[in-house]
């Protein structure tokens, strides 16, 4: 019992001296060293890194810093003073390494919100832009891939690409692999209704999932077609958006240009409040951080590729579930530049329950595991990264 309690440890030494002071934790000191000089070192890091910070950015990020230290030596001095045995430690080990991970996704929050809110001065911010008397409006191909969707949800979506105010536009829809005729025929007889700019396509046993579609899409996008654009089914769209992005693409620099992801359906429950709020931070932080690197996540939807470049850098990748994001990474290794407008263009839905929206982060995971799976030679701190 001497292990668990009493005066003594099981080798018969005194768990805490008998004489002076009796302290909770008698090594406390070297815990708060080893936790100060890890914030510092995290500290120094950021500084030597992240120099265009004004100083309340700096006091944040240090107070997290100093936050995620200690709450890790904490955690690790709670172990060291049990006695443990080979699979309690197999368990401490594991619980510290998921803290640190833990940390680290703080940390790079909290990086991100102090880049954005305390930016001295940003180099890459981009705003709607209003075409000049003279553009001459290049043509957009704008696909839209559903598979077994509601066809009055699709309705609202195509009712609004018909008002898209934009003069040189065709729009594809591409339905992959519906089974049943009543969903798809009704959204056939919508795209028959609203006009020659319209083209339905039914694609049976079809492969690739979404990135076959909008493949199959590219094969049949009329020849003039300089931009594509994608969007989901879901999506009611302004009817600026082109006309407030294509402009981008006069620079040849550029490959493709990215709005936010923005949703419709908050008010409807508190889950999808949360839901919201928890996209709306990706959105208006990290993705604005991410442009002012030129190192944007590219999405499917509300996104306008430069066709040429889509050629160039090997169409959609059908063995990636991510297929969006892989496409930018190609992009950006093929050394094209990218936009991000912060302004919302479209809204689409969020997931109903919790399932859905577990699922839909499953693929998220596990499409960039395929991404880092496929390209970890580009992420390598090497000077002949394309990145």
């Amino acid at each position: 019992a001497g292990a668990y309690w009493g005066l003594f440890d099981a080798e018969r030494k005194a768990k805490f001296p008998l004489e002076g002071d009796v302290l909770a934790l008698p090594a406390w000191k070297h815990w708060a060293a080893g936790a100060a000089i890890f914030s510092v070192v995290l500290m120094g890091i950021f500084l030597f890194t992240r120099n265009s910070i004004q100083l309340p950015g700096m006091l944040f990020f240090g107070l997290m810093a100093n936050l995620a230290a200690s709450a890790i030596f904490w955690s690790a001095s709670i172990g060291a003073q049990q006695y443990q045995t080979p699979l309690t430690i197999v368990f401490w080990v594991i619980l510290i390494l998921m803290q640190i991970l833990a940390v680290v996704i703080l940390l790079i929050e909290s990086l991100e919100i102090a880049e954005v809110v305390w930016h001295k001065k940003t180099v890459r911010t981009f705003e709607p832009l209003l075409p000049a008397t003279d553009f001459r409006y290049p043509k957009v191909s704008l696909h839209l891939p559903i598979h077994n969707e509601p066809p009055n949800m699709v309705r609202k979506t195509l009712e609004a690409l018909a008002v898209v105010d934009y003069p040189n536009l065709e729009v594809l829809v591409i339905d992959n692999n519906t089974k049943d005729p009543a969903i798809w025929e009704p959204v056939q007889i919508d795209c028959e209704r609203l006009g020659p700019r319209f083209r339905f396509f039914h694609l049976d046993n079809w492969p690739g999932f979404k990135a076959g579609a909008i493949n199959y899409a590219l094969e049949q996008t009329a020849e003039d077609a300089e931009i594509i654009a994608v969007i989901d089914s879901d999506y009611v769209l302004s009817p600026n958006w082109l006309k407030c992005m294509v402009p981008y693409f006069d620079n040849e620099h550029v490959g493709f240009v990215q709005s936010p992801q923005d949703y419709r359906d908050l008010h409807i429950s508190t889950f999808k409040a949360c839901c919201y709020w928890e996209y709306a931070g990706f959105f208006n932080i990290g993705m604005v951080q991410r442009n002012e690197y030129n190192a944007i996540i590219q999405h499917g939807t509300m996104t306008m590729i430069r066709k040429s470049a889509l050629l160039e850098a090997g169409k959609w990748s059908e063995w990636c579930i991510c297929e969006d994001s892989e496409l930018g990474l190609r992009l950006y290794e093929a050394g094209y530049d990218s936009v991000y407008v912060k302004d919302s263009f479209g809204k689409g839905l969020m997931p109903d329950t919790m399932s859905g929206y577990m699922t839909q982060r499953y693929r998220w995971v596990y499409g960039a595991m395929q991404i880092i799976k496929a390209h970890w030679k580009s992420f390598l701190p090497s000077k002949n990264s394309p990145l």
